[in-house]
């Protein structure tokens, strides 16, 4: 699970809490659509736009890693929990008009929001911020979760715009999965090798997903050690 940030707004909540919307078929519409407004409410207050680009934003001040980021502070996941969440609402209020907004917040994914790291790989970033080194920290899960934000964007609209960052960004887990295999643990983040990944089994599914959506021989082998090493640890007492 993403971090929960204890009493703040969580747009991963808030994306939730749509897809549970979006499932309940046997609550009256009137109530369905009344709760999509209050989400819609919720997360316009979350939101910066700039241009034609919308921007999840955090109002709280946050240590990340013995960096305290002042709000507000950004990120591709939030965005693209912003997105998914909208690609639901549009579903239950039969409007088109939301998946508009729900592009707006994923366009700054592959620019504004992203990171193209020293070795060439670009990175979706998690956490961006003018307090980080770079402007913002590559973290493996968020990284992903934005992935399929835009993958899950171009499934329901067959709108490809967002095919080449969607590339990079399995490029990129290709290149980074076998990294985070550490000793007896995989790790957080790209700039933090070191730290363990909070959902260990967690890393493992995104690594099999990531390679349901590239068949890539090398990202598939990679799959399939990681689900071999998670569950040697397991048996072994290693992770818990």
């Amino acid at each position: 699970m993403p971090v929960v940030y204890e009493g703040k707004w969580s747009p991963y909540v808030w994306a939730l809490d749509a897809t549970v919307l979006a499932g309940t078929s046997d609550a009256p519409l009137q109530r369905r659509k009344e709760l999509a407004g209050e989400l819609l409410s919720s997360l316009r207050e979350h939101t910066q736009k700039i241009g034609l680009e919308r921007f999840v934003f955090y109002d709280f001040n946050y240590n990340y890693v013995g960096h305290d980021l002042k709000a507000p502070w950004y990120s591709a996941l939030a965005n693209g929990f912003a997105a998914i969440g909208l690609m639901h609402i549009s579903k239950v209020l039969a409007d088109p008009s939301l998946l508009d907004i729900a592009r707006s917040y994923l366009l700054p994914l592959p620019t504004a929001l992203s990171y193209r790291a020293a070795d060439g790989t670009d990175w979706f970033l998690e956490y961006v911020s003018d307090d980080l080194p770079n402007g913002g920290s590559a973290v493996v899960n968020g990284h992903y979760g934005a992935l399929i934000a835009l993958h899950e964007w171009s499934r329901r609209t067959n709108d490809c715009r967002f095919a080449e960052a969607v590339i990079g960004g399995l490029h990129t887990l290709r290149a980074w999965y076998p990294r985070i295999v550490r000793d007896q643990f995989f790790a957080y983040a790209m700039d933090h090798l070191d730290i363990k990944d909070y959902g260990q089994e967690r890393a493992v599914r995104q690594a099999e997903g990531a390679c349901r959506l590239w068949p890539d021989a090398s990202l598939c082998a990679t799959a399939v050690h990681m689900r071999e090493l998670d569950g040697s640890w397991k048996a072994a007492g290693i992770v818990k």
